[in-house]
């Protein structure tokens, strides 16, 4: 899957970068606590003190690698050595198809991130 999404990326001349995946799905994407997943799309914050106390727990994973990404915590996957497999356990950000949608992304993102 890496190397058809780096495929795809590389014709519209998208870089494709990694964020390491670790936690994401169970850390609060607004206080960092380590929270928990009762059920498999339910995330909740085990900080008292976070107006999380729940929240959809695909969403939160997302905000976090988003947050990752764009605090610098992202690996180019321009330059591979053949092996397919995410770098240090990481994922593959999706790629942007224009600028309008990168906007639009970002607009939405700061709507929703801390």
């Amino acid at each position: 899957m890496h190397a058809q999404i780096r495929y795809k990326a590389s014709e519209k001349g998208i870089r494709v970068e990694t964020v390491n995946p670790a936690y994401t799905s169970k850390t609060c994407h607004c206080c960092g606590e380590t929270g928990y997943r009762p059920k498999q799309a339910t995330f909740k914050c085990s900080n008292s003190a976070c107006w999380v106390s729940e929240y959809q727990a695909d969403v939160n994973a997302a905000l976090n690698i988003a947050d990752r990404y764009l605090s610098g915590e992202s690996h180019s996957r321009e330059h591979t050595d053949g092996d397919d497999s995410a770098e240090e356990g990481g994922r593959l950000t999706v790629p942007q198809d224009s600028q309008a949608d990168a906007d639009t992304q970002q607009e939405t993102l700061g709507t929703y991130a801390s």
